[in-house]
């Protein structure tokens, strides 16, 4: 759930928001109707940083996996840090679970990955390819500011999953009604352009994550 370049339009257009100084809820995921995974979203808010935490621990034919990422980015909308974990059957006959974990950090010239798998640490630098904003104001909307409908974000974001800068668009849609855990509910839609694909992000006034809808999947709140 990220965006960036508007800034100054954005700080602007948006009215103030209480800033809950945590908030969580449970998710599951459902990939082409059947669900494979529970777990939990959450955040925090220390002064002007917001730490965002994914869960999910995956069950899918038996097999059984845990997938976790976690951010941290400045009420500027900088990301500070991504990460992604990941720990599963083994690939090889036999062999014990594999753990693998992604985690970018930042300076002016791109992300500096910390890769390990299967006990190796390797370190790379993946250079930024553009001169695009990399603020994503987004990441607070709704925690400590209210967008006004129509506004349109533009920026590059870095991906711990394909290790590339995606150019990325997040438009705020408005308020919708969805279908949510077997519920009806009203949420505030974002449409998120990333790498070519689409995203519709439902979150509540709180800028907890109310549902999530890719081609195929959906991660939703549980009641």
């Amino acid at each position: 759930m990220r965006a960036a370049f508007i800034l100054a339009g954005l700080v602007a257009a948006s009215a103030s928001v209480a800033q809950p100084a945590t908030a969580s809820a449970k998710i599951r995921m459902v990939q082409n109707g059947k669900q494979v995974a529970l777990g939990t979203f959450g955040f925090a808010v220390t002064g002007s940083l917001k730490r965002t935490q994914m869960l999910l621990n995956v069950d899918a034919n038996g097999q059984k996996a845990i997938l976790r990422t976690r951010s941290e980015v400045r009420n500027t909308g900088e990301h500070v840090m991504d990460e992604l974990y990941s720990e599963g059957p083994s690939s090889v006959q036999g062999g014990t679970r594999e753990k693998v974990q992604v985690r970018a950090t930042y300076d002016r010239k791109g992300a500096i990955i910390a890769f390990q798998m299967r006990g190796r640490d390797l370190k790379r630098t993946i250079a930024q390819p553009d001169k695009q904003s990399r603020l994503d104001p987004s990441e607070w909307w709704f925690v400590d500011r209210k967008p006004t409908v129509g506004t349109t974000i533009k920026f590059s974001q870095f991906s711990t999953q394909s290790l590339k800068w995606l150019p990325t668009t997040t438009t705020y849609v408005g308020v919708k009604s969805v279908k949510v855990g077997g519920r009806t509910v009203s949420g505030n839609l974002l449409e998120q352009q990333q790498g070519g694909a689409l995203s519709r992000i439902y979150l509540d006034d709180k800028g907890v994550l109310l549902l999530i809808e890719t081609p195929g999947v959906r991660i939703e709140r549980v009641w």
